[in-house]
């Protein structure tokens, strides 16, 4: 394994242990809820920034 692809690797693993809080897993999952239940020809007026 090449340093990028190891610290690629561990990049992601920071990324995911993010979601072993359960407050951020149950915001993800409403957030992932709220844009499955979207109507296909949503367009969206304003745009928010999120971040951990």
């Amino acid at each position: 394994m090449s340093f990028e692809e190891e610290l690629e690797a561990i990049e992601r693993e920071e990324w995911l242990a993010k979601f072993d809080d359960r407050q951020v897993m149950n915001a993800a999952r409403m957030f992932l809820e709220w844009l499955y239940h979207l109507p296909d020809d949503y367009e969206p007026n304003t745009y928010s920034e999120f971040s951990f």
